[in-house]
């Protein structure tokens, strides 16, 4: 695969910030080297990321190959966090998501403005690849593919903080809260804990809120052999879900496919409106 070269340390997380417009801007981000590997059950696609003003990330993900990419309980996007591991990052969270039946890569973002008031925000993209495969090894036509990044207002979205606890799960045994999440732009945070009884792989319950009764409640759902969390929320006329990929303590041909310590996923939601 042309992206698994070897990288030997897990980077520092970003304390950057950008330059934020009054108006919706859009980002430029290249993608570059992907590669798209489906010789064994499981399919494992990789690429770099290069944020405009930013460092340079890497990106791997697995999932059943059957799965082509979407959660087939969810129909969603797989999100998987990508690692900064060339230069310095500007941006609090970079990650990407794919549609092989499509060939279509999702890029999703999350910054900080550097100004006084310090608003988060996040960016979505999509481009559509020209795909050459040999065997059971795909990549793309041109090394290098461009992708617009555009700032979202009113899109839904999720950050998975202290997630570790997700690492080393075992059904029936952990009982301490496993991670917290918000929603992108908001502030305050869901405690998230395992109510399903038994021994079972796949877990899940609601995410508490204190003592302050809020109108959106949220629930998750973790399958703990896959490593597939799934976020849900559902507020006054609408229901909204998100999939992602939890990433684990290791390296896979070198490369460090793990969040650092005190990393967060971002999680990008699909919305229903009910």
């Amino acid at each position: 695969m042309r992206l698994l070269t070897s990288f030997l340390l897990l980077p520092s997380l970003s304390l950057a910030a950008r330059n934020c417009t009054s108006t919706p801007q859009a980002l430029p981000f290249t993608i570059s080297e992907l590669t798209y590997d489906f010789s064994s059950p499981k399919s494992t696609i990789g690429l770099y990321l290069s944020p405009p003003s930013s460092g340079t990330y890497s990106c791997i993900s697995n999932f059943p190959s059957s799965w082509a990419g979407r959660d087939p309980v969810t129909n969603s996007l797989v999100w998987q966090s990508c690692i900064l591991n060339i230069g310095r990052g500007v941006d609090d969270a970079v990650s990407f998501a794919v549609d092989w039946e499509m060939k279509e890569v999702f890029v999703g973002v999350m910054y900080t403005c550097s100004d006084d008031t310090r608003k988060q925000r996040i960016g979505r993209g999509n481009v559509k690849l020209e795909i050459e495969c040999r065997e059971e090894m795909c990549l793309t036509k041109e090394r290098t593919v461009a992708v617009d990044v555009v700032e979202e207002e009113g899109g839904l979205s999720w950050v998975v903080e202290e997630y570790g606890g997700l690492w080393g799960y075992k059904p029936g045994v952990t009982k301490e809260r496993l991670f917290l999440v918000s929603k992108t732009g908001r502030e305050g945070k869901w405690e998230c804990f395992d109510e399903t009884e038994g021994e079972g792989m796949v877990r899940g319950g609601r995410c508490r809120w204190g003592e302050k009764r809020e109108e959106e409640e949220v629930r998750f759902e973790y399958r703990v052999d896959l490593k597939v969390l799934t976020i849900r929320e559902r507020g006054k006329g609408y229901e909204g879900v998100g999939v992602v990929n939890v990433p684990v303590i290791c390296f896979e041909y070198d490369v460090p496919v793990c969040e650092v310590e005190g990393a967060r996923l971002w999680v990008g939601g699909e919305v229903v409106f009910t």
